[in-house]
């Protein structure tokens, strides 16, 4: 809403002159010839500023200094106040808020006498004013302004102020407020057909509706704007407006829409996007944290940060950094979020949002909490509350400070506030820590049928996976309140991705390829999109696996410190504390450690550790059966089971050991017994470093009765209709981008990417590589690997290396495998393979990288 001029333009008599000497003016400044140096002149040169601003800025920025020199020659105030205010008009449409509030001012004051002058410029300085973070002024200048042209009778104008206030009220999050001047302006801007100023007042408007959660009324208010729009022909105010409505469907739930708008939105965000986009990705960034998307949060807030940079618009800024901080505190990059929160805090305390300082101290609690003083962090949440913020953020606040008392042991303060305001996981919590565990119990089983009616309407296997990172705290609060070990073990398998189990379980499901992108970091947004909006998947609840006699499924969970177990066999479930989870990471970095250290010290070393995760163990791995499926965690997603001393013996002599990703999955996966060999593709790649993978995959080839392929892409023509898989090839692990873990094939690379666009039918998937079964925690806390993806796109078993392998040993327990495979179970071939590479190759990191993931029968 920019305020021009209020004189024509030059008479009739010098016109032709005039407009001459318009058309060619030069990038030099000059003056025009002497008999066209008047205030009419200085008026002609704002005219073509303004029609040239949002176009043109270079023009209408040369423009406007020209009209500066001529109104410096002629020295009255009125000229001198419309050549400044030209050129704060520039400055602030093409995103400089603090030059543009120069001019302003400047222009202020050469209007002293005028006051209707005064208030023309205000209807932009407000603007300028608000995005710099002075607020105050800007209620005095609008104050000013509104009396002016209230006097001189123009209700219009006074409306534009009005409306303009209501803007600067809405950034301030003082939404009741706000709405007061919009419904106050909006009559007067209609019945003056104000089109576009009547536009940016609905979309705000809608804003305030929201952040009231009305949001019944902010979605018409949103049609009627977008109807608005589309007849002004303002593209960009429809992207806008669409924008917003994408935030309201998931203010209100519908999380799935919400982001599928979003990704249609985001591929049309222009270059040079105003102020009111950067906006929009502020409120996406924050719904987002919410659900559970935190690099997608990260993302869309250093979207919004360029934008705000480039405007000056420090407030926002501030705002931008505080959410990116809590997305990478979510993610546990401290370092990050600590440099995020002290680039926010100056910025947020500058202004009187209460609702963004109270986010400040909740941010801050959240960190001393980090460094374990949550007495500290206690004092910020009170802080937090103090400040008034808007309710949606209250809640969490009140959330998390009702936390912290039952920490700290101010358990009658905990309890008024959840008289207040009920919170089932809290009241578990509060239970608890009083010693009454039958009350606990029961909240904590109320707050994960809760939980489970929350993950019902999100049919996206992303969305699943990052709600439960979202909600782990409520989770394990759930845990921590159970007492029966199949009730706590339920539990645990909806903290560790339950929904790879309706993966497997929704054959019908098949990701689209993905369009190429000219780098990873495009590719990963990318394939994190279509994780999060894949097909609904059917819900699946925890099913508790069904043990045979002869069968024990055993799930590990690290938590609080410790490492828990559960034992499933076939009279029930058993719960088992095994102690310090700490014991067990130093076993295991032992092992590895040692492992192909080609010595006797090595060798004893090494043993020694798997000794000694076999004593801490024990309790689990007494008196086992002849089938054990472990669900791997923490320190022990890299240990083999199959490795570990039993009695003289090793496990694997005495038992058939697979894995899998966690119990979950084990229900959702068919049980293997043979495997065929009647369709098979095989693929090998040798190289100079590994040139025994030549002779492997000519081995195996010959065991199975087929041909080797020769490249990648005859491999995945294929892959799909094989019953077994085989490829034998390099592995590179990229804990940085797990999806872009590879096995190298010649210049070409199959990665978890590949996998995931793939669909596959094979009773056995087998890599030989170093390292192709070790799987990275994901952000939404779920195991992403070769493993997790081949499962996921149809595979029955897979079998894969828990660290980098020898190329003779390897080729050697490959043989051995296929040539027991042909005749024996699965099961069996595994175990032959070991025994015979061990009796070659002693050392445990030669004969036992190789694990199954799947079901044995």
């Amino acid at each position: 809403m920019l305020g021009g001029t209020q004189k024509g333009a030059p008479g009739s008599g010098d016109r032709l002159t005039l407009e001459v000497w318009l058309g060619n003016l030069g990038e030099k400044i000059s003056l025009p010839p002497p008999h066209l140096r008047n205030e009419d002149s200085v008026d002609a040169l704002v005219n073509q500023a303004m029609s040239t601003i949002r176009q043109d800025y270079v023009k209408a920025r040369r423009t406007a200094a020209h009209a500066e020199k001529l109104a410096r020659s002629l020295g009255t105030a009125s000229a001198l106040g419309k050549a400044a205010r030209i050129r704060g008009h520039v400055e602030l449409l093409s995103g400089r808020s603090k030059a543009a509030l120069k001019f302003y001012e400047r222009a202020w004051v050469n209007f002293e006498a005028d006051p209707l002058q005064q208030a023309t410029t205000a209807v932009a300085m407000i603007q300028a004013l608000a995005y710099v973070g002075q607020y105050e002024r800007a209620f005095e200048v609008a104050d000013h302004a509104i009396t002016a042209f209230q006097d001189a009778g123009d209700a219009f104008r006074a409306a534009r102020i009005i409306a303009n206030v209501g803007n600067v009220l809405h950034r301030m999050d003082r939404y009741a407020e706000a709405e007061e001047r919009y419904r106050a302006a909006m009559p007067v801007l209609a019945e003056n057909s104000a089109v576009q100023d009547l536009a940016i007042v609905m979309r705000n408007y809608g804003v305030c509706l929201m952040g009231m959660r009305k949001y019944s009324e902010a979605d018409a208010m949103y049609q009627q704007a977008r109807g608005v729009f589309e007849e002004a022909e303002q593209s960009t105010l429809i992207l806008e407006i669409d924008l917003n409505r994408a935030y309201l469907l998931g203010r209100q739930g519908l999380t799935f829409q919400s982001l599928t708008a979003y990704r249609d939105l985001n591929a049309a965000l222009p270059s040079d996007a105003p102020f009111e986009i950067g906006h929009c990705l502020l409120d996406q960034a924050d719904f987002m944290l919410e659900a559970g998307l935190y690099t997608d949060s990260i993302r869309a807030c250093q979207t919004a940060a360029t934008i705000f940079e480039r405007l000056e618009a420090k407030f926002e800024l501030g705002k931008v950094k505080l959410i990116e901080a809590q997305g990478h505190l979510q993610l546990g990059h401290l370092r990050l979020a600590e440099e995020c929160f002290s680039v926010a805090r100056p910025l947020i305390r500058k202004d009187s949002s209460a609702n963004w300082m109270a986010l400040l101290h909740s941010l801050q609690s959240q960190l001393l909490q980090n460094r374990g003083k949550p007495k500290d962090a206690y004092l910020q949440l009170r802080l937090a509350e103090e400040v008034g913020p808007a309710e949606e953020r209250l809640a969490l606040i009140r959330h998390r400070r009702i936390a912290l008392a039952i920490d700290i042991g101010e358990y009658e303060f905990a309890e008024s506030k959840l008289a207040e305001t009920p919170i089932l996981a809290l009241e578990a919590r509060l239970h608890r820590h009083r010693g009454e565990h039958a009350l606990a119990e029961d909240r904590a089983q109320e707050a994960l049928e809760e939980y489970d009616q929350l993950r019902t309407g999100l049919g996206s296997v992303g969305l699943r996976r990052s709600i439960a990172s979202a909600q782990r705290e409520l989770l394990l609060e759930v845990y921590r309140s159970l007492r029966s070990p199949e009730a706590r073990l339920a539990c645990v398998a909806r903290i560790k991705d339950q929904a790879l189990a309706e993966m497997i379980a929704s054959p019908e499901i098949h990701r689209k390829p993905l369009p190429p992108q000219s780098d990873e970091a495009s590719m990963s947004a990318l394939l994190r999109e279509e994780v999060t909006l894949t097909p609904h998947l059917a819900l699946r609840p925890f099913q508790l696996p069904q043990a045979a006699p002869d069968q024990r499924f055993v799930e590990f969970f690290e938590v609080d410190g410790k490492l828990a177990a559960f034992a499933v066999d076939s009279d029930g479930v058993e719960e088992f504390d095994l102690g310090r989870a700490e014991d067990f990471w130093e076993c295991a970095q032992g092992f590895h450690f040692h492992r192909l250290r080609d010595s006797e010290s090595g060798r004893r070393l090494c043993a020694g550790a798997l000794s000694a995760l076999s004593s801490l163990l024990e309790p689990v791995l007494a008196d086992c059966p002849s089938r054990l499926v472990v669900g791997r965690d923490g320190a022990l997603m890299s240990v083999p089971f199959h490795a570990l001393s039993c009695g003289e013996d090793f496990l694997s002599d005495r038992c058939f050991v697979s894995y899998v990703p966690n119990c979950g999955t084990a229900t959702a996966l068919p049980e293997v017994n043979r495997v065929s060999f009647h369709r098979a593709a095989i693929l090998g790649s040798p190289d100079a470093l590994a040139p025994q993978i030549e002779i492997e995959t000519k081995l195996v080839s010959e065991l199975i009765g087929t041909e080797p392929l020769r490249t990648l892409a005859e491999f995945a023509s294929s892959a799909s209709d094989a019953r077994l898989l085989h490829i034998a090839a390099h592995g590179v692990v990229r804990e940085d981008e797990p999806m872009f873990s590879a096995m190298r094939i010649g210049d070409e690379r199959w990665t978890v990417l590949n996998v995931l666009q793939s669909r596959f039918n094979a009773e056995l998937a087998t890599l030989s590589g170093c390292s192709t079964g070790i799987s990275i925690l994901g952000e939404s806390r779920d195991t992403q690997g070769f493993v997790e993806g081949l499962l996921a796109s149809g595979c029955h078993s897979v079998l894969a290396s828990l660290w980098d392998v020898g190329d003779a040993p390897t080729a050697h327990w490959m043989a051995e495998f296929y040539g027991s495979l042909r005749s024996n179970s699965l099961a069996s071939a595994h175990r032959a393979a070991c025994q015979s590479t061990r009796a070659e190759w002693p050392n445990v990191g030669d004969w036992a990288p190789f694990a199954i993931f799947g079901v044995l029968a």
